[in-house]
């Protein structure tokens, strides 16, 4: 591949590849499944020299509002290793490929991260000089794939990070939200001693100054310890940055010989916004084997995911693992035993869902728990002709597609492979029935009649002559190949012409003149179901008002139950006005109602007017004053110190104060009945705490 980097340059591979990838890859959502299917392999290089090492990112594309595919790997093309890049997207255009770093040196090992955005993406390699003594290079492109990292006097281009004549190899990058740039790599440190330099792990990071497109570094440090007594070196560094805007700190994970020369361990660092260490180098693994190449990725909770391999022997060779850490470094969960392999990868999609790869090739799925979804799947391959996989998840929109490539010699040269999960899908033209109408959720809602089916693998049973409501979630087109229908277009005229295709969940949607069995396109990326008013006069069993407010005619079932408050209510009778945190008991005059306690130690008390329960019993009827009496749980409860101060875990009985209780004063046990155990604190004259209900 000698092609330099050019907007119109094309990866030189075969056709059947484009063909493949045009009918595989990006062409639909759909809700994913736990039994996984792949599409066959595709080789995607196609040359006389090896190809190795490919790190993908998911980013996102602006201009087209669609998910798309970035791609660096070491390519030998040119007869010596340099850095290759391709963007890949979602309609399988590739507008850009080739030849990465504007340099005759030999580059290697090229990693890759994107910005917050999903759309610029920074490179990071090593980069040999005639000396043999590598150095860490950076560069950044924007969406059209132009260098844009600012050196200052005008000059954007690739810039040197390491700043040392000592050897450096093996970077690592991420951005943070806030678009600083961190990377890690090995470099050399002399060891006198030894009369030898062993590796250690460096860091730095790179940020703009405000109103500057100036990247400069503004910390350049080593993070490994000290060189002990004995020769070591410390290999392979992954970093990862928290979500948040607000704390963005950096973690950082390697393999570390300071233990003992033949046991290699893993360490972790933790490095706040302001480049402090805040966790110094925790000691992950207590191996006696060696354990090697970590990979770290965090989740939406800034929880961080760890894979790495373990060596066991020449004879026994290499088991891939897994453990969940909180985000100092602790471990929650693990280590899991992943397989059998070496070279691990890892990703965590939009709903925290971990997915693995590694060399063989084998693919698994676990969830945040570390709980298996998808056991170890052998896609391809062995261990020794499919090495060095990456991975990378779709699941925007609603959808889940596993993309994955890897290098493969089963051809007798190293070249890049890719293969995807499949997802079930259905395609259709469909004309629009009519326009916005004010009881769609969206002005960009439209309501459409399925006019032809190209494709239908989902299990949703579809017809011609089918409704279908599309939400602005959804990508569409007017049917013309290739072409997309912008949001404002979704406010169309009656019998325009759509394509759409997603995932489709049987349902129901009722408008002016038609009343047909419907389907419901809901692509909000969440997984959630959302429900539109029903009309007053609708016969459904099931059925959400215009006040949002659920109702069934039947029983409700679920395994879990969950309310924002704590205590459970019913409605009773309350002759007198009573408000929250009210002391009740039962009215002598009307065992049917409730009244406020009127004496200390009654006898009668019932519970507490409740301020918001978590569920309640009854309905609130059309006649007479009624009152929530919390029946259990806990809940703020009106009191008085009239049985002197209250502390926690104190029990609580009526006072004399009509509607509020006290600290019960007496001898154990207590020989009134009880309001509850107080839960706070009260040493006023009155107030109001927390009181967990215990009556008897």
């Amino acid at each position: 591949m000698t092609e330099r980097l050019d907007k119109q340059a094309q990866l030189r591979i075969p056709s059947l590849w484009c063909i493949l990838l045009f009918a595989l890859l990006f062409v639909g959502l759909a809700h994913p499944v736990l039994a996984m299917s792949w599409s066959e392999d595709t080789r995607l290089t196609d040359n006389d020299a090896a190809s190795e090492f490919p790190r993908v990112e998911l980013g996102f594309s602006e201009a087209l509002h669609a998910t798309n595919l970035h791609l660096v790997w070491q390519d030998w093309d040119d007869g010596s290793p340099g850095v290759y890049y391709a963007r890949i997207e979602h309609d399988f255009s590739i507008p850009v490929a080739g030849q990465l770093p504007d340099s005759t040196s030999s580059c290697w090992h090229p990693d890759i991260a994107l910005d917050q955005a999903g759309s610029c993406a920074y490179i990071t390699w090593e980069e040999w000089d005639g000396t043999y003594t590598g150095r860490i290079m950076l560069t950044k492109l924007d969406e059209e794939a132009d260098k844009v990292l600012d050196l200052g006097g005008g000059v954007v281009g690739d810039k040197e990070v390491s700043q040392t004549s000592e050897d450096t190899s093996l970077p690592a990058v991420c951005v943070d939200a806030g678009g600083t740039v961190h990377l890690a790599w090995e470099q050399d440190v002399p060891a006198p001693p030894f009369g030898v330099s062993v590796s250690q792990i460096f860091y730095a990071r790179l940020e703009s100054a405000p109103d500057s497109e100036v990247y400069n570094t503004t910390l350049l440090e080593r993070l490994s310890n000290e060189i002990p007594d004995h020769y070591y070196g410390a290999y392979s560094p992954d970093l990862v940055t928290d979500v948040s805007y607000t704390e963005r700190d950096t973690h950082i994970v390697w393999g570390d010989l300071r233990t003992d020369i033949y046991e290699e361990e893993l360490f972790y660092t933790k490095l706040s916004s302001d480049g402090t260490v805040s966790v110094d180098d925790r000691r992950l693994t207590y191996d006696p084997k060696v354990c090697a190449t970590p990979r770290i990725e965090r989740d939406g909770s800034d929880n961080l995911h760890l894979v790495w391999a373990r060596f066991l022997g020449e004879e026994e060779g290499y088991e891939v693992y897994y453990a969940k850490l909180d985000n100092s470094g602790n471990t929650v969960v693990g280590p899991l035993k992943m397989g059998s392999g070496r070279d691990p990868s890892l990703c965590v999609d939009h709903y925290g869902d971990v997915h693995v790869v590694w060399s063989g090739l084998y693919y698994a799925k676990l969830d945040n728990d570390g709980s298996t979804l998808i056991p170890a799947t052998h896609l391809t391959g062995d261990e020794w002709n499919s090495r060095y996989p990456d991975i990378a998840v779709d699941s925007q929109f609603g959808s889940e597609r596993v993309h994955v490539f890897w290098q493969d010699n089963r051809d007798g040269n190293w070249e890049l492979y890719y293969k995807h999960s499949l997802v079930p899908e259905l395609r259709f033209t469909a004309t629009v029935l009519e326009p916005d109408n004010g009881l769609l959720d969206s002005q960009f809602d439209c309501v459409v009649e399925i006019e032809s089916i190209e494709d239908n693998s989902s299990d949703v049973s579809v017809q011609v002559g089918d409704l279908v409501l599309v939400t602005e979630w959804i990508s569409c087109g007017v049917w013309e190949p290739g072409a997309l229908l912008d949001e404002a277009a979704f406010d169309v005229a009656a019998g325009a012409s759509v394509s759409c295709y997603g995932r489709l969940e049987s349902g129901q949607f009722e408008s002016p003149g038609h009343t047909d069995t419907t389907l419901h396109i809901d692509l909000c990326g969440s997984y959630e179901y959302y429900f539109r008013a029903a009309p007053p006069d609708t016969s459904a069993a099931f059925r959400v008002n215009s006040e949002g407010q659920v109702l069934a005619d039947s029983t409700i079932y679920a395994n879990q139950f969950v309310t924002g408050a704590a205590d459970v209510a019913e409605w009773v009778e309350v002759p007198e006005s009573v408000t929250p945190g009210d002391v009740v008991e039962i009215d002598p005059n009307c065992v049917t109602a409730y009244r406020p306690c009127r004496t200390a130690c009654s006898s009668l008390v019932a519970g507490v007017v409740s301020t918001e329960p978590g569920v309640v019993l009854g309905e609130d009827g059309a006649y007479g004053q009624r009152a929530l009496l919390a029946l259990t749980g806990i809940v703020p409860v009106k009191v008085t110190n009239e049985g002197g101060p209250i502390q926690p875990g104190d029990l609580l009985v009526t006072s004399s104060t009509p509607g509020h209780a006290m600290r019960w004063a007496g001898p154990e046990p207590c020989s009134c009945a009880l309001v509850g155990k107080a839960l706070e604190p009260m040493t006023e004259d009155e107030g109001l705490v927390l009181v967990l209900l215990t009556t008897h």
